[in-house]
């Protein structure tokens, strides 16, 4: 029998209603973060961050890189795993998957375009968010290149009251860095970050309409950060 998908992101709806949910991107600042600082804490780590943060609740990816690495170094993950994945796209993770296909939550995301670049990108926002409210399915979920903005969305279904962003400053530091001391990723600079920075200001607007707050976190004082929380603005 072939092995298809059996879960998906709409089936955590509402699990952790009313909580803090802890983003953990890939940014220079997650340098300053011990590795069980996640631990007490509903956490969700984007792409290769899971493996400087094993502890965390959910690792949710969309490039198949991460898929492979971590069949090969973590497959005890499968299970917290959430794969975005769009019919546009030519390659396939269930071919990646295989008969681990059911294993993972599956994140559609209807078009399979992150070029969000015309007029409509608050309307598309908008849309999206109201979609997860009325609990629809499928959803057309929002992106503006970084897939922290599939994570901030993946929280807000799962219904968080506030959703605290690490290491998602979306900003290129000294010597040109960009990425946090993760071996796995390297540390190619993130091409867009003016277009990510827009996308996840719209994104914390929007879901202040929804009573729901999203904030960054920094955890330690550097001559480009202060700790403590700081406002997207």
């Amino acid at each position: 029998m072939e092995n298809k998908p059996s879960k998906f992101i709409y089936d955590l709806y509402d699990i952790h209603k009313d909580k803090t949910m802890w983003i953990i991107g890939t940014g220079l600042s997650i340098n300053d973060f011990p590795e069980n600082f996640f631990k007490d804490k509903i956490s969700m780590a984007l792409n290769g961050c899971a493996f400087r943060y094993p502890y965390v609740e959910y690792n949710i990816t969309v490039d198949p890189f991460w898929q492979k690495i971590m069949l090969e170094k973590k497959p005890e993950w499968i299970e917290k795993t959430i794969i975005v994945h769009s019919l546009g796209w030519g390659h396939s993770p269930f071919d990646t998957m295989k008969d681990l296909t059911s294993k993972v939550y599956w994140m559609y995301w209807k078009d399979g375009t992150s070029n969000r670049r015309d007029n409509n990108t608050e309307k598309l926002a908008r849309k999206a968010l109201n979609s997860i409210v009325k609990k629809e399915n499928p959803i057309d979920f929002f992106i503006a290149g970084t897939v922290a903005h599939f994570a901030i969305q993946a929280c807000f279904l799962m219904g968080a009251k506030k959703i605290v962003l690490c290491g998602c400053e979306h900003e290129i530091f000294i010597e040109g860095r960009s990425h946090g001391d993760i071996k796995e990723y390297g540390d190619k600079p993130f091409s867009e970050m003016e277009r990510m920075q827009i996308g996840t200001i719209l994104l914390t607007n929007l879901l202040k309409e929804h009573g729901v707050e999203v904030i960054r976190y920094f955890n330690d004082d550097t001559p480009f950060y202060k700790k403590g929380y700081k406002e997207i603005e």
